[in-house]
């Protein structure tokens, strides 16, 4: 079982079938993909022992992001030679930077050092780094959903 977002529903996806959670749980959880990580051990307790219908046929076309609207994302500056010769900085000569934003970042553009930019830093950067960040042979694995061998 998968949660999914099919058209602007939450969704869970069961044998390629996904049931609108919605309906499934007689409104107690709202159509809204983003509004059940505000509930997410209430939903989990429920969609574990929840007796679900069938569930629909579905266009795969139709998901969209299960996180519509995260509230912090990590990102990876520079990760490609036109991308730094675009934003008009040296390509890395290791791992490119990495950054997180939260979600009232996401419409800032500034990336030459504005108010976001100085509220992000480059891990493994010991220049910019806040005291308390990874050397730079430990950032990789302290970003979450990576793994790096070196």
């Amino acid at each position: 079982m998968r949660i999914a977002n099919l058209s602007g529903r939450l969704v869970l996806v069961v044998d390629d079938r996904a049931v609108d959670v919605e309906r499934a749980s007689d409104g107690r959880f709202a159509a809204d993909p983003q509004a059940v990580y505000d509930r997410w051990e209430e939903f989990r307790a429920w969609a574990a022992g929840a007796r679900l219908p069938e569930g629909s046929p579905f266009d795969p076309a139709d998901l969209g992001a299960p996180a519509p609207a995260p509230r912090q994302i990590v990102a990876a500056g520079l990760s490609y030679r036109d991308h730094a010769s675009e934003s008009g900085f040296a390509l890395p000569d290791t791992m490119p930077p990495v950054f997180t934003r939260v979600r009232h970042q996401h419409h800032r553009t500034d990336h030459r050092g504005g108010p976001a930019a100085r509220r992000s830093h480059r891990l493994g950067d010991r220049t910019r780094a806040p005291s308390s960040a990874p050397a730079p042979t430990t950032s990789w694995p302290t970003v979450p959903g990576t793994t790096w061998p070196g």
